[in-house]
């Protein structure tokens, strides 16, 4: 018996029949991929979660002794494409510095005027009857869930427990050595 060839281009049309104990797979629809079910099917289905718009923001030195929460500089805006979408917040503060003993340094992630997460990145002391001081890095993240298409500010916040300098950052003037940083991450639903 001859062998046939088929044209698949123009010879077939909607869902390619299934031979030899094969499966068949019709066509998918945009943003989806192939997934195989755990038997012999293969099937299309939705990516569970994208990532969006990714936004950076960085600054340089800042100190207080104040025991109230103010802003270190270090902000940035996003605006969610859709209610359901959250946002993946991570902060790196570096140069974090303490000047006296029992002092500690506290910082705190906050939506708007709404905190969101608290952190105490640096306490305690070190040095001799000449010099005090402790020093780190922190770093935070947080999945937020907005609920919102307006556009969203997030901040870090800093404090100290008692009225000691505390700072963040390199003091240097212009240093690229000290620089914190915050970035958000859409995450679609």
């Amino acid at each position: 018996m001859p062998i046939s060839k088929i044209n698949l281009t123009s010879g077939i049309t909607g869902t390619m029949p299934v031979a030899n104990g094969g499966t068949g797979l019709a066509s998918g629809t945009s943003g989806q991929f192939l997934k195989f079910t755990g038997s012999t099917t293969v099937a299309s289905a939705a990516v569970d979660a994208k990532l969006g718009q990714v936004i950076n923001a960085q600054f340089g030195y800042v100190q207080t002794n104040s025991t109230s929460f103010t802003d270190t500089g270090l902000t940035a805006d996003i605006t969610p494409s859709a209610t359901s979408s959250k946002v993946l917040v991570l902060c790196s503060l570096v140069g974090c510095y303490v000047t006296a003993e029992n002092t500690c340094l506290i910082s705190r992630l906050v939506r708007g005027s709404t905190e969101i997460l608290q952190t105490e990145s640096i306490g305690g002391y070190t040095g001799n009857s000449n010099e005090i001081g402790y020093g780190g890095s922190s770093a935070a993240s947080y999945l937020d869930s907005p609920s919102t298409t307006s556009a969203t500010t997030y901040k870090i916040q800093f404090a100290t427990r008692v009225s000691n300098n505390v700072s963040i950052g390199n003091w240097q003037s212009g240093s690229e050595r000290g620089k914190s940083t915050i970035t958000l991450i859409e995450v679609l639903a």
